[in-house]
């Protein structure tokens, strides 16, 4: 397997990259998407969400902010978590996709998306005034936030 390391990328923020040179179809390793941290430090899942809202909401930092969100976006696709997105987080991306901050837009809107797979958290962004405002994200300035926005605004 070859050494893969974290970046900042010119493309998208982060990024892994291949420290030496490969050929068309080596294998480099499997991503199997975010990983909770559960088990290894002994915290439940619940509580490991729970803590990352918690670091958003204390942050003064923009950038820490949007690294936040998208990890809590990458947690929202998962059956497991949908309860507990109800609870906590879901209030949490519509907030962010009201924001200046394109960013944090870009990922609540994808948290949102993520989320909505779900019928009961469907219902609670409906119910909690969510349509207007993805909607508004349709005319964002950041294609991915308007491409995930069509595909909510679509699918509802």
């Amino acid at each position: 397997m070859e050494q893969i390391l974290l970046g900042r990328s010119d493309v998208a923020g982060w990024g892994a990259f291949i420290k030496n040179p490969v050929n068309k179809n080596d294998y480099l390793g499997e991503y199997t998407g975010a990983s909770c941290p559960a088990g290894r430090s002994g915290t439940p899942r619940d509580q490991y969400l729970q803590d990352l809202v918690t670091q958003f909401q204390n942050a003064t930092n923009e950038e820490s902010k949007e690294k936040i969100v998208a990890n809590l976006a990458n947690f929202a696709y998962d059956p497991f978590n949908y309860a507990f997105m109800r609870q906590v987080v879901l209030e949490l991306f519509l907030d962010c996709i009201t924001e200046p901050n394109e960013k944090l837009v870009e990922f609540g809107i994808g948290g949102i998306c993520n989320s909505c797979e779900d019928p009961a958290n469907s219902l609670i962004i409906t119910q909690s005034g969510g349509i207007p405002l993805v909607v508004q994200c349709l005319w964002s300035l950041v294609r991915n936030t308007i491409s995930i926005s069509e595909a909510i605004v679509i699918s509802s």
